[in-house]
């Protein structure tokens, strides 16, 4: 046996150049800490860690999954909140519970619709190792419940996307791995949260099941003490909505929220397994609506809990006057604050009752412990707010050598500043307050005017374009904002601030006008002219507008929206009094949304979003006035890849940062030659999913930086350019060490900067760039080479020798039916199709056997479709119906199947033992039903830009087209539609389950 053998050689340069990929700090979140308002603290849960109570909680408003524990035993004083997943919509459903002497808690990922885990890196919850996904497949994790079960974390939640009660427990104490998770109960349509508990030894769980629109209580106990095999479900009475399992004497208990009739109840089994129950009692809720988000637990044995009273609309909290349960102490209000208890979690805390919750009124976390046992004082109100929505709207720049952002406050709605403490932009300075006007600060610009940073933005209050410009070089104070001209209805990239000829100028686009350029009368725009100019006289074209200085000039590059053509134009003075004629660069086709323009090589650039083709597009002037243009470059082609991008010149080389495909990321670019004829592959900087809007690279001098938008956690963002590090001698490896004659091997590199790959010791003969390199069909042994190329410098050459070993040649031939299985030597073969083939197989080393297959005829399967039923040829044969995702449907094996939801679907035909599967057919299922009786519809529908909720409030939605694809998803009272094409939608709103509206979009 011949080993890999690796050899330093000194590198003689090759005749080519390849860029080095680009290195990057981490992404910073660039927070406003000036004030509050965000939603924080909903789906929180409360355990005692480590001695001192401990919440964890989902910060609604930035999506993540957050955790705080006390400083004390009693929690008078809390540390600092910590961020436990960041990833994107993560932490509802959520539950917590200590696993091995450390916090731990599991979640719903709602974007990827995952069950996921994580715990605790210490046994305080400091620091926190990586989250676990559990389950992936469908919609999983919500209503998930989580405890330890014979000494490991074991979690019931809902499939969501099956109607299964699921299980999975841990392979080990920690949670570090887990199996495959079970099903327990098949053919639940869940309503409402899985409460685990163990029960006389064995993990038992309580959930709803839904009959028509009536909940009903059930319950299940697993037959061993692990959960390996569970028993039957039975009904326990009553329904519940939210619901707790306490031990009372020995006997397992449920104390729920019956939401048939509004009240708070208690329901205790008549043995210790839970195999019998007693009648339901009430415990708050004759004649009123009380007993929603309870939460219960023992002291001394005794049944506590709260909940919310629901008429009067704040916190309560009751007690049992004897370990069963049976009477009780209630009217006890915990907090009366409005909307105080939306969400509870009580826990025993130093011997005293205390109570997490939610206020919708504040929309704040908060935490209050009683000061006797019985409830009858409270302590002192803990609130925790949440950071504002900042960011929807904002513009990065460098100011006096250190990153910057103006945006606008979604929460305050007005327009502020904020730049770091450090030129990587690490930390961040407390933002300013640029203009505290109301709806103030939309599609903001920073730009530098005269030696200090200056803003232009929009009022939507009083549809006005604003320019403000700072006192200072850093921005600490500004002047009083400037009204530069009415800017009726102002979108998403129309407006541009630009130097022309020394004094602050504007673009900007009037959706009832046209484009408009207006310069200010002096260098720090203190005064503006009156009437503004007209670069292009055609109408509705200026959207999506970028703006540089082309020789001298200012020139602009925009979106014609009647003709859906990119255009350029340059004005022919320095101030912009007059401009040249306009110039289409690329048609036909939509081309043209997102523009970015900058100078490349001396030459006028654009970077672009083709919507016909979902492309990221590039396009470089043939002359330095970009009188005539090129040949536009697809730069990047992946379905919907390439929306908010923007173009600089960086080491002499165009680069770019945009927007990736659903769900939607962060991605850089850099071009292979200095004028951005050819482009390298993206990198992902930033990959939360709803992330890289607002998009802007930024260089000054040798630096370069990157800032955006991610409106997944409505947040901006920053990462700084690092300097490229010197090539290292790469370290080689094989997929083996040796191989059959003819046969293929990969080839594998470490190291840093780009890989490039020879076949000789001098660096000569290039074979190809990249960590990984398969050489195929070797016929004797070879020796390869590679060497690491870093900002431009290569390193040395490493070698590897593979050893090839020689094989003879014996042929064989075998006549098979088609779908007929056959063994040649050590392999299995399978075909279908009328046709004769040869296949190799390697014995060994020794030979290589030419097996020639005869196939006989077999009847290929087919499907056809009438109306929404899919018939499957040929006749009189065995059927299975397949998702084109390879998932099986279960119970569907007849000849036809009825399709009740859009997607792609195929038969799996057995026809006297041989199998054979169709083509997939894709069906849209249409006859949704547009406005269902349920007190919520959507206006307007047709929807142009947006469209609203009737009822103002908040939803989960998502949309999807008519073929079942999701496009796009969130959480909002107002959806915009700007990024849809014309045509039908399928709109989910998660408050009216199993339902949808038919969405039709008009541009």
């Amino acid at each position: 046996m011949k080993f890999l053998k690796i050899t330093a050689i000194i590198f003689v340069f090759a005749p080519f150049v390849t860029l080095c990929a680009q290195n990057w700090s981490l992404p910073v979140e660039v927070m406003d800490t000036l004030g509050s308002g965000g939603r924080t603290g909903t789906w929180c849960k409360q355990k005692i860690v480590n001695g001192n109570p401990a919440i964890a909680f989902y910060d609604e408003t930035h999506t993540r999954l957050q955790y705080v524990r006390a400083l004390d035993a009693q929690g008078n004083s809390w540390g600092e909140i910590v961020t436990v997943d960041n990833s994107g919509d993560v932490g509802e459903h959520l539950s917590f519970e200590i696993v091995d002497g450390h916090p731990a808690i599991a979640y719903n990922d709602f974007l990827k619709r995952d069950l996921k885990y994580v715990r605790a890196a210490d046994a305080n919850g400091n620091t926190w190792n990586a989250p676990l996904t559990l389950d992936s497949i469908g919609d999983q994790g919500r209503s998930n419940s989580l405890k330890v079960v014979n000494g490991r974390p074991a979690i019931a939640y809902q499939d969501y996307a099956n109607n299964n009660l699921k299980y999975v427990r841990a392979n080990d104490a920690q949670g570090n791995s887990w199996p495959q998770p079970m099903i327990a109960e098949s053919g639940v349509a869940m309503g409402y949260s899985a409460e685990l508990a163990v029960v006389d030894g064995f993990p038992a769980i309580c959930h709803s099941r839904i009959s028509s629109t009536t909940p009903a209580l059930r319950y299940i106990r697993a037959n061993d003490a692990d959960g390996n095999t569970w028993g039957s479900s039975m009904s326990i009475g009553g329904g519940g909505s939210s619901y707790n399992i306490l031990i009372l004497d020995g006997n397992p208990a449920v104390i729920s929220y019956n939401s048939n009739f509004d009240r708070l109840e208690i329901q205790r089994a008549n043995n210790p397994q839970g195999t019998s129950w007693a009648n339901v009692q009430t415990i708050d809720g004759i004649g009123a609506d009380v007993g929603s988000f309870c939460s219960a637990t023992l002291l001394n044995g005794i049944p506590y809990v709260a909940y919310y009273d629901n008429a009067n609309g704040r916190m309560k909290f009751a007690y049992a006057n004897n370990t069963l349960g049976t009477s009780w102490n209630i009217n006890i209000i915990a907090d009366d604050t409005p909307l105080a208890g939306n969400g509870t979690s009580i826990q025993i805390v130093d011997g005293l009752p205390a109570i997490a919750y939610y206020t919708n009124s504040s929309q704040t976390l908060n935490y209050r412990r009683a000061l006797d046992i019985e409830g009858s004082e409270w302590g002192e109100r803990q609130t925790w707010s949440g950071e504002p929505a900042a960011g929807q709207f904002s513009s990065f720049n460098f100011v006096n050598g250190h990153p910057a952002f103006c945006y606008y406050n979604s929460t305050a709605q007005d327009m502020r500043y904020i730049r770091a403490n450090d030129s990587l932009g690490l930390t961040w300075g407390t933002p300013i307050i640029i203009d505290p006007q109301a709806k103030t600060g939309e599609y903001c610009k920073l730009e530098i005017i005269n030696g200090n940073p200056a803003v232009a933005y929009y009022r939507e209050q009083l549809e006005y374009v604003f320019y403000c410009r700072a006192n200072d070089v850093n921005g600490n104070s500004w002047s009083l904002p400037q009204e530069v001209y009415p800017a009726d209805q102002l979108g998403t990239q129309e407006l541009s601030l630009i130097n022309a000829g020394g004094f602050p100028a504007l673009i900007f686009y009037n959706q009832t006008n046209r484009m408009y350029f207006k310069r200010a009368s002096d260098a720090n725009g203190d005064t503006w002219n009156t009437n503004p100019i007209v670069p292009d006289l055609a109408t509705i074209t200026g959207r999506y507008n970028s703006a540089i200085n082309v020789n001298g000039m200012p020139a602009i590059s925009y979106y014609d929206f009647t003709n859906q053509n990119l255009k350029y134009v340059r004005a022919s003075t320095a101030d912009g009094t007059s401009w040249n004629p306009p110039v289409v660069v690329d048609a036909p086709g939509n081309v043209g949304l997102y523009t970015s323009i900058a100078l490349v090589d001396g030459h006028p650039a654009i970077a672009y979003f083709d919507d016909t083709n979902d492309d990221l597009k590039y396009v470089r002037a043939n002359d330095a006035d970009g009188l005539s243009w090129g040949n536009p470059v697809t730069v990047f082609s992946e379905g919907g890849t390439g929306r908010f991008p923007s173009l600089a010149v960086y080491e002499g080389v165009p680069v770019l940062v945009f927007q990736g495909a659903l769900p939607f990321s962060v991605e850089f670019i850099k071009a292979l030659d200095a004028t951005g004829s050819s482009w390298g592959s993206p990198q992902t900087i930033h990959n939360i999913g709803q992330t890289g809007e607002q998009n802007q690279v930024r260089v000054l001098g040798n630096r370069i930086g990157l800032g955006w938008y991610a409106s997944q956690d409505q947040s901006m963002y920053y990462a700084a350019g690092l300097p490229c590090e010197s090539p290292v001698l790469p370290e080689l490896s094989a997929s083996q060490s040796e191989v059959c004659q003819g046969s293929s091997v990969e080839l594998f590199a470490s190291g840093n900067g780009a890989i490039h790959w020879f076949s000789d010791a001098a660096g000569e003969n290039f074979l190809a760039t990249g960590e990984s390199f398969t050489v195929s069909e070797l016929e004797s042994s070879n020796s390869f080479f590679a060497s690491s190329n870093s900002c431009g410098e290569f390193s040395a050459l490493s070698e590897i020798t593979i050893d090839v070993i020689p094989s003879t040649t014996i042929n064989q031939q075998f006549s098979v039916c088609e779908g007929e299985f056959v063994t040649v030597g050590d392999n299995e073969y399978f075909n279908t199709g009328n046709f004769q083939d040869v296949f190799t197989s390697v014995l060994g080393c020794d030979s290589i056997v030419n097996t020639q297959l005869t196939v006989n005829d077999f009847p290929e399967a087919s499907v056809s479709l009438n109306d929404l039923t899919i018939s499957a040829s040929p006749d009189n044969a065995n059927y299975q119906w397949i998702t084109c995702d390879g998932e099986l449907i279960e119970g569907e094996t007849s000849q036809t199947f009825q399709v009740s939801a859009p997607g792609s679907y195929a038969v799996i035909v057995d026809f006297e033992g041989y199998a054979d599967t169709s083509s997939c057919l894709e069906v849209s299922v249409t006859g949704v039903e547009e406005n269902i009786n349920y007190n919520l519809s959507i206006y307007p529908n047709p929807a142009s830009d947006a469209f609203k909720f009737s009822d103002s409030k908040e939803h989960h939605w998502e949309i999807y087209t008519v073929a079942g694809q999701l496009i796009k998803t969130g959480f909002s009272s107002t959806v915009a539609t700007r990024d849809l094409s014309s045509g039908v939608y399928i709109l989910n709103c998660q408050e009216i389950e199993g339902r949808a509206f038919r969405l039709t979009i008009n541009k």
